[in-house]
């Protein structure tokens, strides 16, 4: 690595580490409405994957819970830094410092995804529903984009 200065090199450093691995399984997956919010140089399309966990309607949006099951939550994982991860915090309703007023938390578990042509495990965030209540109703299958094409009768527009 050559550095023009010590500034630039730090810069460069920081940048890099600051990526995050980002699960999204709703409003923001590519074909949907809030996917918007993650079509920027801020981030980076990484691959379709899934979570273990419930996927659930909650009245016109998806929630996660992350519960011990057999069940998968399927979705899609960006890389993004730390500019688009606070606009999706802000658009999921979740504030670090104060978590119990929070819609959603930001949690890290296990994600198995495509990368190119390689299959990973890795630890990724995802906005899990802050609530203890899971009585809404399951999504079987546990893919949002399947579940609003059936409900719809509109196919959304996915990534290739």
């Amino acid at each position: 690595l050559h550095c023009v200065s010590s500034g630039v090199c730090h810069f460069f450093l920081t940048e890099v580490l600051m990526k995050t691995l980002l699960f999204v399984y709703g409003t923001l997956r590519p074909g949907l409405w809030n996917n918007v919010l993650l079509q920027n140089a801020d981030a980076r399309y990484v691959g379709e994957g899934y979570i273990n966990g419930v996927l659930m309607n909650l009245g016109g949006i998806p929630g996660v819970k992350l519960i011990d099951t057999d069940k998968h939550v399927h979705g899609d994982v960006y890389e993004v830094g730390e500019g688009t991860l606070q606009r999706c915090d802000h658009l999921e309703g979740y504030n670090p410092a104060r978590e119990h007023d929070s819609m959603y938390l930001r949690r890290t578990t296990t994600c198995w995804f495509l990368d190119g042509e390689d299959f990973r495990r890795e630890n990724v965030n995802v906005y899990e529903w802050n609530d203890e209540d899971i009585n809404f109703p399951v999504i079987e299958g546990g893919d949002y984009i399947k579940y609003k094409e059936t409900q719809t009768h509109v196919s959304f527009k996915r990534r290739t």
